[in-house]
């Protein structure tokens, strides 16, 4: 350790969304040092950034000033580039699910001699005034997150996409904002299908009326934030079930899209269901040309891109029209996220799509639509959270690959961009609820087939 050189990062502890302060003083004036910051994924990988600074006249780097020099981990003036900015070997992604803390070490190494000057650690976490309660019952399963406190707060459910589980570590920070939040794992967890594929719809909509029946949530509905196909889930559910107010759609889909299977390899279940009943939906038009497309771009080393098979099913119309979400039947706001890069398939056409289809019903009034240049798949919350690694792709082996899309100094833009965004949406529709301590003047009876919690407001 050298000293003379004083490394100071606050705060210390901090949430992963907050800014941060950096700065090296003592180091020799005009000299390069390398800030090397290091941290564990909840998968145990190790994932690190380097970025080489000159220090000024004075000995001194600080990051609210200062950009790194050409060749670092990330470029401009970023105080939490150091941390978006880590990688791993690039076999796969950030795993991050548990609303546990992340520690990060921050060392300061000089250029001139590589030795380690100084090191200091901060924690970011996901809310530190949050609770949560593990849920279950009949079609239920996930963790309900809240605030502390003891008073009643709008209830959110929050959806994952196509990978299963639940993501509790997103549901925690939302909660720190003021809500109870119900992270629902609707497959691939013990009690729920095993498999992205006969999801039934009555389930979710059990979901709905479990959490506004707890005397924790206000209101007399929910907000519903789903990624991907988490997002389909929640446009579906919206247009179904007047209980679910706003919907934040992030990276969507327009159409209703099949199930999945194990192994990938069977396109023709439906995912959802309304009882025994399949809901239509797009049928995937993959065939041995695709499968040969695939391979060859494996052994020619190119990655992986779904984008354009999703395109081709847009060009008929017939099956559009069969497989649509009928949006128009959602009775509250939605805001849809999307990246103009995606390459796993096309959200911000599918957006257009959903807001040509509001239009063409009279209720284009209800959509808010966002969408971000250089930005792919995982574009904003709940996956891309401001100031953890972007997903843009990722290598599983030394011959196959897979793009999201999208370029990481974008991302990490675009996740803090949506964050606000997201949180301002939230806010405004809760603002409608009123005083959730009486209701009865904002309220009229629950609509037909809709059992528990309070009743719905006169729109």
């Amino acid at each position: 350790m050298v000293s003379d050189v004083v490394l100071q990062v606050a705060p210390r502890r901090t949430r992963v969304d907050d800014n941060l302060s950096v700065r090296i003083d003592g180091l020799p004036p005009r000299s390069r040092a390398d800030l090397v910051v290091t941290t564990t994924d909840g998968g145990l990988q190790e994932w690190s950034s380097r970025s080489r600074f000159r220090a000024d006249e004075r000995g001194i780097v600080d990051l609210a000033r200062d950009a790194p020099l050409p060749g670092s981990s990330y470029a401009g003036v970023d105080p939490t580039g150091p941390l978006w900015s880590v990688t791993a070997d690039g076999t796969a992604l950030f795993r991050k699910r548990r609303p546990t803390p992340l520690h990060y070490r921050f060392a300061v190494e000089l250029a001139a001699t590589g030795e380690v000057a100084v090191v200091d650690r901060v924690e970011r976490h996901f809310g530190r005034e949050v609770v949560e309660e593990p849920v279950a019952g009949p079609g239920l399963v996930g963790l309900v997150h809240r605030p502390r406190d003891e008073r009643a707060y709008p209830g959110v459910l929050l959806l994952g996409g196509s990978d299963g589980g639940s993501l509790d570590h997103a549901a925690s920070l939302l909660a720190d904002e003021g809500y109870v939040v119900l992270a629902l794992a609707y497959f691939g967890v013990e009690d729920r299908p095993p498999t992205l594929v006969g999801i039934d719809l009555d389930d979710i909509d059990g979901a709905v009326a479990w959490l506004l029946a707890r005397p924790d949530v206000s209101g007399w509905e929910v907000a519903v934030v789903g990624i991907s196909r988490g997002a389909e889930l929640a446009l579906q559910l919206a247009s179904d079930n007047p209980r679910v107010g706003a919907v934040i759609a992030v990276a969507p889909s327009a159409l209703r899209q099949p199930g999945l299977t194990a192994n990938f390899s069977d396109f023709t279940q439906a995912a959802w269901v309304r009882g025994a009943d399949p809901l239509p939906f797009n049928a995937s038009t993959l065939g041995v040309r695709d499968w040969i497309g695939t391979a060859w771009g494996m052994l020619r080393r190119r990655p992986m891109r779904q984008v354009a098979s999703f395109r081709e099913d847009l060009r008929h119309p017939d099956r559009v029209r069969r497989a649509g979400i009928p949006v128009e039947r959602c009775t509250g706001p939605i805001l849809l996220v999307s990246g103009e890069a995606d390459q796993l398939w096309p959200s911000a056409e599918f957006a257009d799509l959903i807001l040509a289809r509001l239009h063409e019903h009279g209720r284009a009034e209800i959509a808010e639509d966002v969408r971000y240049a250089g930005v792919g798949h995982f574009v904003a919350f709940p996956m891309g959270i401001p100031g953890l690694p972007p997903s843009t792709g990722m290598r599983p082996t030394s011959f196959f690959a897979i793009d999201f899309g999208g370029e990481p100094a974008q991302h990490a833009a675009a996740a803090l961009d949506a964050w606000v965004r997201q949180l301002d949406f939230l806010d405004r529709w809760r603002t409608r609820f009123g005083d959730p301590t009486d209701p009865s003047e904002h309220l009229d009876p629950a609509p037909a087939g809709v059992s528990g919690g309070a009743g719905r407001r006169t729109r």
